[in-house]
């Protein structure tokens, strides 16, 4: 893994060529920041309790399958506390590298990102329902999860608490055995596809559960250099 001025952030490329099926990486399950997901009856998420609109939305497949429950946004909530309490700790803690690999809180999202406090225009949601209505679920949901963040580590600038949804809401795992979400360290570097010359996904890698750790495991023979 190492700094690619191209993309301008880390990217992981193989030092020598994989097979199918190889695992890539694997990380022990007591290295990562999980949060136990609270589950009833099928465990979706109760239509009664997601806001208006995102209900009128539907479930799968969807960004509010977690974030639409209180169940889920409490996980999302306690793994973002997590993910800042090993931020502060620094050199003390097990997931220095890990943190250090993150964007740093002063890269916060552009000023029209949902999770910054500063609301949208009214001339730029009027120009689309549908945006209007993601950027209201959006916000709302993110207002109720830094609510949390706040409640559980009180006295922190609400800039970190920002920093730290922002890292778990993009980068979290659904985890099971039991069920959790949570930031796997490092493993969110190999979430991803290669570039393909007909501009079609090519995927090089499925996130697996092996054992005692949580593996990326090669779906196709990966070349060295790539």
């Amino acid at each position: 893994v190492a700094w690619d001025a191209a993309i301008g952030g880390l990217a992981p490329r193989a030092a020598r060529h994989i097979v199918k099926g190889e695992v890539i990486v694997a990380v022990p399950r007591h290295l990562v920041l999980e949060a136990p997901l609270a589950t009833e009856n099928s465990g979706q998420p109760d239509s009664a309790q997601l806001p208006l609109s995102a209900a009128a939305g539907g479930f799968s497949g969807a960004w509010y399958d977690v974030m639409g429950s209180p169940q889920g946004r409490t996980a999302i909530s306690k793994a973002s506390a997590r993910l800042l309490t090993e931020h502060m700790a620094g050199v003390a803690s097990a997931c220095t590298a890990y943190c250090a690999s993150l964007p740093p809180p002063q890269e916060l999202p552009s000023p029209l990102h949902p999770l910054m406090p500063e609301p949208w225009p009214a001339e730029v949601l009027a120009r689309s329902p549908l945006l209007e209505r993601l950027y209201r679920e959006a916000s709302l949901c993110n207002a109720m999860c830094l609510e949390l963040i706040a409640g559980l580590l009180p006295g922190m600038s609400s800039n970190l608490h920002r920093w730290a949804l922002a890292a778990v809401i993009t980068r979290n795992f659904e985890l099971k055995d039991p069920g959790a979400i949570g930031l796997v360290p490092f493993l969110d570097l190999f979430n991803h596809r290669s570039p393909s010359p007909l501009g079609r996904p090519n995927w090089t890698c499925s996130y697996q559960k092996r054992g005692d750790s949580l593996a990326m495991v090669a779906d196709r023979a990966v070349a060295a250099g790539e």
